[in-house]
């Protein structure tokens, strides 16, 4: 593993890391759609959500969240989801403004 592999798994960790303690009831976040449209979401409390609305499936240490524009609900996992946003930054030189209006 050369040096720069090294440090963006250290990045990523921290990025980890930092998701985890994060996203609370009430954040809004990004995440990726099917395929590869990014969209605006709110992460909700579990609890305050009918289960004839939530998805089925959840995997440990996903979050609920809402998309905005919609009454859809989705799990997503945080850290994973702060990863491939910060990558998809990174390969747009951090411009926002051109990711968004691909989507």
């Amino acid at each position: 593993m050369d040096r720069e592999d090294h440090d963006e798994e250290y990045r990523n960790a921290d990025v980890a890391k930092q998701s985890e303690a994060a996203l609370k009831p009430g954040d809004v976040t990004w995440i990726k759609l099917r395929g590869t449209s990014w969209w605006p979401a709110q992460v909700v409390d579990e609890k305050a959500v009918s289960s004839s609305v939530k998805p089925r499936k959840r995997t440990s240490g996903e979050v609920l969240v809402r998309l905005y524009g919609t009454y859809e609900y989705s799990y997503v996992d945080p850290v994973k989801r702060q990863i491939e946003f910060e990558n998809v930054l990174k390969k747009h030189n951090g411009n926002q403004r051109e990711i968004f209006e691909k989507a």
